[in-house]
């Protein structure tokens, strides 16, 4: 079960809602599972339209910051719980599919510097050094009309060259819902999931 979210207006994830719903981790649990047999752990932290800017910047403070710290507070959750069991998890990868509310004027110029000082706090405030990187970012949000995603891509992207161990991953063609294509469908987001897991092997594959 989900905690609440120190706004109690923001959505935690579609499992807010009555219906349920799901996120990229379906396809990609089921992409590693069908290439591994180690056990495989995957903790979803996840709350709908929140950029970097406002609301995972790890030296904000007060409600700004609080999703940064919700997905802190929810891996030392796990990890106490899973040592109950005798269990050790050991944090693989971060799936980050974001970027979408950073896509204006004000934040766009300062999101891959933003995004690049909070995915480096992670590593330390997880004691992960070498966590995977995956970010990536609906490409086709704004329907072709947000003039400051090209600059969410390329922030990404950036990320990709100049950050180790970090690939980015195209979610080009996985299909979104019309007509804003705002989100994707149940089709694409298994899609990117799957695409993720491809990047995850892609880079370990790489390690010595």
């Amino acid at each position: 079960m989900n905690p609440p979210h120190p706004d109690a207006s923001r959505q935690y994830g579609n499992f807010a809602k009555p219906e349920g719903g799901f996120g990229p981790e379906i396809g990609l649990a089921r992409a590693l599972a069908a290439k591994e047999s180690r056990p495989l752990a995957i903790l979803k932290v996840a709350f709908s339209g929140t950029s970097v800017a406002k609301d995972w910047g790890p030296a904000l403070t007060g409600p700004q910051g609080a999703c940064y710290r919700a997905l802190l507070a929810e891996f030392q959750a796990a990890a106490a719980a899973a040592r109950e069991t005798g269990v050790s998890l050991r944090p693989r990868a971060l799936v980050w599919v974001q970027g979408e509310s950073d896509a204006s004027a004000e934040a766009a110029p300062k999101y891959e510097e933003d995004l690049a000082a909070m995915l480096g706090r992670l590593r330390e405030d997880l004691g992960a050094p070498d966590l995977t990187l995956l970010v990536g970012v609906n490409t086709r949000f704004g329907n072709g009309k947000n003039p400051h995603m090209p600059a969410i891509i390329a922030a990404q992207r950036a990320l990709d060259a100049r950050l180790p161990k970090c690939a980015y991953v195209d979610t080009a063609g996985a299909e979104t819902l019309p007509p804003s294509h705002t989100h994707f469908t149940s089709a694409g987001t298994l899609e990117i999931g799957k695409r993720y897991a491809e990047a995850l092997l892609s880079e370990e594959s790489r390690e010595p």
